[in-house]
C-alpha cells in the first residue's frame, strides 16, 4: 500500500505520468485537445455572428409580425445547423490532415507562421469534400458562391485551430510533430 521500495526500505521514485506513452499517442492526444479548442472556439464565433445578427435586424410589430423568441430561435437553429454541418467538421478534418503532415514532415510545424499557412492550405483542400458531403442546410447557386464557402471554411476552420494553439498551453511550434512547443 505504501508503493514500491528499494532493498533498503526506501520508496522508489514514480513515474512522471504520460511518459511511458509512445509519441504517436502523444502527438494524438494534443492534436485531441487543440481540435477541442478549436471546435469550442468555432461554436463561440458562430453564436457571436448569430447574436449580432439579432442585434442588428430590425424589429417589427404589428400584425403579422415574427414574435422575437420565434425570430431568434429561427437564428440560432441555422446557426447551430451550418455550424454542424460545415465549420466543426471542417475544423476536425483539417486537425487530422495536419497532424498527419506534420508527424510526417516535422519542419511544417516550425513556426507560427508556417503553421497558420500549412492550416489554411490544409483546410482549403479538404473544404469542398466537407461542403459536398456535409453541407446540406444551403446551396450555393453559383460558381462564386461555392469559392466564398470554400474559402469561409478554410479560413475559419485554420483561425480556430491556430487560435487555439496559440491558447492552450503546450501546443506551439512542434507540437503535433512530437516536438513539444511553447
Amino acid at each position: 500500500m505504501g508503493g514500491a521500495r528499494a532493498a533498503g526500505g526506501e520508496a522508489l521514485p514514480r513515474p512522471a505520468k504520460g511518459r511511458g506513452l509512445p509519441e504517436p499517442v502523444r502527438r494524438g492526444g494534443r492534436a485531441a485537445l487543440a481540435c477541442a479548442g478549436a471546435l469550442a472556439l468555432g461554436a463561440l464565433a458562430v453564436a457571436g455572428i448569430a447574436a449580432a445578427a439579432l442585434q442588428a435586424a430590425p424589429g417589427s410589430a404589428g400584425p403579422g409580425a415574427v414574435p422575437p423568441e420565434v425570430r431568434s430561435g429561427a437564428v440560432f437553429a441555422l446557426a447551430r445547423a451550418v455550424y454542424l454541418q460545415s465549420l466543426a467538421p471542417q475544423i476536425v478534418v483539417t486537425t487530422a490532415l495536419w497532424g498527419l503532415l506534420a508527424a510526417r514532415w516535422p519542419r511544417l510545424e516550425a513556426s507560427w507562421s508556417r503553421i497558420a499557412l500549412g492550416g489554411a492550405l490544409a483546410g482549403g483542400a479538404l473544404a469542398p469534400l466537407v461542403t459536398t458531403a456535409l453541407f446540406e442546410v444551403w446551396t450555393p447557386l453559383t460558381p462564386l458562391d461555392s469559392l466564398r464557402t470554400w474559402a469561409l471554411l478554410a479560413a475559419g476552420g485554420a483561425a480556430c485551430l491556430a487560435l487555439a494553439r496559440r491558447t492552450i498551453p503546450g501546443l506551439g511550434p512542434g507540437a503535433l510533430a512530437g516536438r513539444v512547443g511553447g
